[in-house]
């Protein structure tokens, strides 16, 4: 069974960078079935025309750059809906958790530094998946120790949880964006 997953197209190309680690990582080191499928989504937005890059808009005061995601050459349609199997879902969905997961810790959150965008994708990703496949719910509940994001049940959507949502605070206000 295929899950149907509607994103903006600019959450797409954030995604697809968020994922790039589990991408870029040997089989053995990130797990051959979740880097399989990262691959695999990777792939599928290269085809569809969804292509970003990130340009430089200026420095922090810490001496970190400060980044902009430009998405070149997306599909016509928006959002642009892609039809996952199960399966590469809940890895995807695995692969968000990991990359939220590590920015409450201090150490793995300095070798995976992501920006809010990024951030975002994958708990964009995390809620459009439960949304429509309840099931994945599963995968955020087998987490062990505290977690990165709670499901909102009037909002229907996962909200990042202390310390995460306060990293992605201080990344909107390092770039001088609103959080909305």
């Amino acid at each position: 069974m295929d899950v149907a997953i509607s994103l903006p197209i600019r959450t797409w190309a954030a995604l697809d960078v968020a994922l790039g680690f589990f991408r870029a990582a040997p089989g053995k080191l990130a797990g051959g079935r979740i880097t399989r499928h990262c691959q695999r989504l990777h792939i599928l937005l290269r085809r569809s025309g969804i292509r970003s890059r990130y340009a430089l808009v200026g420095t922090a005061d810490s001496g970190k750059s400060l980044l902009r995601l430009h998405v070149q050459g997306p599909p016509q349609r928006e959002p642009w809906i892609l039809n996952l199997p199960a399966g590469a879902a809940q890895s995807l969905a695995e692969a968000c958790l990991t990359v939220i997961g590590v920015q409450s810790d201090p150490q793995l959150g300095a070798l995976l530094e992501y920006e809010a965008e990024e951030l975002q994708a994958a708990r964009a990703l995390l809620s459009e998946v439960r949304r429509q496949f309840p099931e994945l719910g599963r995968v955020v509940r087998r987490v062990r120790g505290p977690k990165s994001v709670r499901w909102d049940e009037r909002c229907q959507e996962y909200m990042f949880m202390p310390p995460v949502a306060q990293r992605v605070h201080w990344h909107y206000l390092r770039v001088g964006a609103g959080v909305n």
